[in-house]
């Protein structure tokens, strides 16, 4: 099992390092292949990656790229 953790981390980390595959596919790779090489069940995986501190970080940027798209940022700065 320990062999598998290590090839899934370096998989993800060359394709972090070399920019092979876009950023978002290289985020949720370890989502698919820890329970494909059985490190770990798939709920516990999507459990770590829904951390609340997660989910909450997530939605500000979300929150944040929603003001800059529609320029609400500045229509508040003229207003």
């Amino acid at each position: 099992m320990s062999r598998n953790m290590l090839a899934v981390l370096t998989w993800v980390f060359l394709w972090w390092l070399t920019e092979a595959v876009p950023m978002p596919i290289t985020s949720m790779a370890p989502l698919f292949l820890f329970p494909l090489f059985g490190i770990a069940t798939a709920d516990h995986v999507a459990k770590t990656y829904m951390d609340d501190v997660i989910a909450l970080v997530l939605g500000s940027f979300i929150l944040a790229l929603a003001v800059e798209h529609y320029n609400i940022h500045r229509r508040l700065a003229l207003n």
